[in-house]
C-alpha cells in the first residue's frame, strides 16, 4: 500500500492504525474530510492532493474553476457540478454569517441559538427565516440549490430526492462545502409531495440546531409551483385536485443544552466535534450528542412557553385559517427526534393522500395503496423522525364551522414517555 493508492487499511479488513502514517493520512483525508475550500485550491492549481479531489474525473476541470462574487470584497471558487445543464429554477440557499444569527425567543425561558440557511431575496437582501425559506418547485423540473458558506462546513441533502450521488449532499461522502467554495447541487423534482431538506454535516447536530426548511414538489399544473400558504393543488391519486389554503406545520423539539454546548472554547461548532480528534464518552470535553432531553416543543417556528401550565398551549402562531366549504392542505413534518402523535378532531372530515412526498393511489402503484379518511385510523397517527403526511380537509360539512383543535403529543426518543402536547388550532370561518 502506498500513498498513489486509493485504499484506506479498513479497505482491506485490518483495523485502524494510527502509528501507520499512511493509515493516518487516510484517517485525516477521510474521516476528517477536506474541506471543500481545500478542494477549491487543489482543482484550481490541478495538482490534486486530496482524495476527494484525485477521485473526480480531470474533465470536469479542464481550464480552471470560475469565481463568483462572495460579499466584502471576497470571491468564492464555483466547484464543478457533474453533468450540470441549465436548470428550470434555482435556488441560493447558503449557510448563515454571524451576523445573521437568528436567536428564538422562547417564552418563559429566553433566547435560544438557532442555525438555519440565508437565502438572498430578488432585491439582494439576506434574511435567515427559520425554518429556512421553503424551496418549491414542480414537478419534473431540473433544479439548482446553490450552497456556499463562510462558516462552515455545511451541505443540503434533498431529503427524499434521488439525485446522482455527487449531488445527496451527504457529508463526508460528497464534500462539505466550506471556506469560500460555492456548489450547484443539481437535481430533478420527481414526484409532486411534501419533502424537506436540511444540512447533512453531523447530521445529528446541524439538524437539531436548526439547519433544515420545507421542500415541495407542486403538481405539473398551471400556476404551480405555488405560494406557501395557498391556494394550489395536490395530487390525489392520478388526478390534481385543488385546495384553498394550506397548513405547514414542522413539529421540532430543542434540547437546550445541546444549543449551548456549541459556544464551548474547545468545541467545533463548525463541524460540531471536539477538536482534537478521538474523545472519550467520560470525557468533560465530549459534547454528548447522545444525551437528547428536550424541554423546548416548537411547530413550524413557533415555540410552546417553558412554564408552568403551559403544556398543552395552543399556538395561534402556528395555527391555520379558511372558509367554510374550502379546502385546505396539511403538509405535517416530524423535524423533532421526538416521536410525535397528532391527534385530529372528529368534527373534520379528512383523507390522507400522501405519504413520505409519494401520492397514495398514483399510478404505477395505484394497486398497493389508496387514499383513506382519518376517521378509519381513529384521526391519529404518528410520525417518526423525518416522516410527513399530507391531509386533505374539507370543511363543508356540517360541523366544520368554528374552531377544531389538533394536539401534537412529543414523546421521548427512547424511553417513550410523553413529554410535552402542543394544540394547533383550525379556524373555520363563515363563508
Amino acid at each position: 500500500m502506498s500513498n498513489s493508492i486509493d485504499l484506506i487499511g479498513r479497505d482491506l479488513g485490518t483495523p485502524f492504525d494510527p502509528a501507520d502514517p499512511i493509515e493516518q493520512q487516510d484517517w485525516e483525508e477521510w474521516t476528517i474530510p477536506p474541506s471543500s475550500g481545500e478542494m477549491g485550491a487543489d482543482l484550481l492549481a490541478q495538482t490534486p492532493n486530496s482524495r476527494a479531489v484525485r477521485l473526480l474525473d480531470p474533465s470536469l476541470v479542464a481550464g480552471g474553476l470560475p469565481l463568483v462574487p462572495g460579499g466584502e470584497g471576497e470571491f468564492d471558487v464555483l466547484l464543478p457540478t457533474p453533468d450540470r445543464v441549465e436548470p428550470d429554477r434555482f435556488f441560493d440557499t447558503r449557510g448563515l454569517h454571524h451576523d445573521l444569527d437568528v436567536p428564538l425567543n422562547v417564552p418563559g425561558l429566553g433566547l435560544v441559538n438557532i442555525w438555519s440557511f440565508r437565502t438572498t431575496l430578488p432585491d439582494d437582501t439576506q434574511v435567515a427565516p427559520w425554518p429556512a425559506r421553503t424551496i418549491r418547485c414542480r414537478e419534473g423540473e431540473v433544479v439548482h440549490s446553490r450552497m456556499a458558506n463562510r462558516n462552515g462546513p455545511h451541505t443540503i441533502h434533498h431529503h427524499g430526492i434521488e439525485p446522482t450521488p455527487m449531488n445527496d449532499g451527504v457529508g463526508h461522502l460528497t464534500m462539505d462545502i466550506n471556506d469560500g467554495a460555492l456548489y450547484d447541487y443539481q437535481w430533478r423534482a420527481g414526484e409532486a409531495g411534501t419533502y424537506f431538506y436540511h444540512c447533512h454535516v453531523n447530521t445529528v447536530l446541524h439538524f437539531e440546531m436548526g439547519m433544515y426548511g420545507m421542500l415541495i414538489i407542486d403538481p405539473d399544473v398551471p400556476g404551480a409551483p405555488f405560494v406557501d400558504g395557498g391556494p394550489g393543488a395536490v395530487m390525489v391519486g392520478n388526478n390534481p385536485v385543488g385546495y384553498d389554503a394550506e397548513a405547514i406545520w414542522a413539529a421540532d423539539d430543542i434540547d437546550v443544552r445541546w444549543h449551548s454546548t456549541v459556544n464551548h472554547p474547545n468545541y467545533s461548532p463548525e463541524s460540531g466535534i471536539v477538536s482534537g480528534g478521538f474523545v472519550s464518552i467520560t470525557d468533560p470535553e465530549n459534547p454528548r450528542l447522545h444525551d437528547f432531553n428536550p424541554t423546548v416543543f416548537v411547530v413550524s417556528g413557533v415555540p410552546a412557553p417553558v412554564a408552568p401550565g403551559g403544556d398543552g398551549t395552543l399556538l395561534t402562531g402556528a395555527g391555520a385559517t379558511t372558509t367554510f366549504g374550502q379546502k385546505l392542505l396539511v403538509r405535517a413534518l416530524n423535524a423533532s427526534y421526538c416521536t410525535t402523535r397528532w391527534r385530529f378532531p372528529g368534527t373534520l372530515q379528512g383523507t390522507v393522500v400522501g405519504i413520505d412526498g409519494r401520492t397514495l393511489g398514483r399510478s404505477p402503484f395505484g394497486s398497493y395503496s389508496a387514499p383513506y379518511s382519518l376517521s378509519s385510523v381513529n384521526h391519529q397517527f404518528q410520525l417518526t423522525t423525518a416522516q410527513r403526511w399530507d391531509i386533505l380537509i374539507d370543511t363543508g360539512t356540517a360541523a366544520s364551522l368554528g374552531q377544531h383543535v389538533v394536539e401534537v403529543d412529543y414523546h421521548h426518543w427512547y424511553t417513550d414517555a410523553r413529554l410535552f402536547t402542543v394544540r394547533l388550532p383550525i379556524q373555520v370561518n363563515p363563508a
